[in-house]
């Protein structure tokens, strides 16, 4: 995947998290799946402004995790499955079509790779975990729908 954004830009939004190595392992896993490019021709575009938008996004999206599982709800609740569907429609609206099934796919994603996980965790303990299992939730609720 390509940026238009310069290697300053990257760090100041994503801070260390992205690092050059990271773009090679993604593209070594995900480089010939059709979500891999639809996620290239979308952020191929995306300029500064946008990325601000989609980390602003990001970081909501993620508070609003973290609120819920440091409150103590439960991840199977509402407002947890809710939460999980704000990041899977973060995914779809940025990065590629992300049904609730593939949303779950990509939060065990999250629990498995070390990255992700350290990332995630870094927010608050637990939230991969309480992430997969409201992703798991909500994928539940929409097959019930």
């Amino acid at each position: 995947m390509e940026f238009l954004l310069n290697t300053a830009e990257q760090h100041e939004l994503f801070g260390d998290f992205l690092p050059p190595a990271y773009g090679a392992e993604a593209r070594r896993r995900w480089g010939r799946t059709p979500e891999w490019a639809e996620a290239a021709e979308r952020v191929s575009g995306y300029a500064l402004t946008e990325w601000q938008e989609i980390r602003a996004e990001q970081e909501e999206v993620e508070a609003r995790l973290v609120r819920l599982l440091t409150d103590g709800h439960p991840a199977g609740g509402s407002a947890a499955m809710d939460a999980a569907e704000a990041h899977r429609r973060h995914v779809d609206r940025w990065f590629h079509p992300c049904t609730p099934a593939r949303h779950v796919q990509i939060a065990e994603f999250i629990c498995a790779d070390p990255s992700f996980h350290a990332r995630y965790e870094g927010l608050a303990r637990g939230t991969t975990g309480f992430l997969r299992d409201a992703a798991v939730a909500n994928a539940s609720r929409d097959a019930r729908e």
